[in-house]
């Protein structure tokens, strides 16, 4: 998949009403958020970890239209993987 023209994974996909959907995954070693609007995908602004090398996000899940957790990791290098939790209101 091409995020403004980089590659980029998708890793998790979860939908709190037919026209609110999250997606999550990685692009460029950061973190990447997409929402669906029931038209278009559309990029949303992911948290920067700092100090982090890598960070992936991967699996999300919304429990309504405007709450969703989702789950993942981000790596400093010198400590190795930390777990890594997000919450939105999309």
């Amino acid at each position: 998949m091409l995020v403004g023209g980089k590659a980029g994974e998708l890793d998790g996909v979860s939908c709190g009403g037919p026209s609110s959907c999250i997606s999550v995954g990685t692009v460029r070693s950061r973190t990447m958020i997409e929402s669906w609007n029931g038209q278009v995908w559309s990029v949303t602004k992911s948290p920067t970890i700092p100090g982090a090398n890598y960070a992936q996000l991967l699996g999300v899940s919304c429990v309504g239209a405007t709450t969703c957790v989702a789950t993942g990791y981000f790596s400093t290098g010198s400590v190795g993987e930390n777990t890594l939790v997000e919450s939105s209101n999309p």
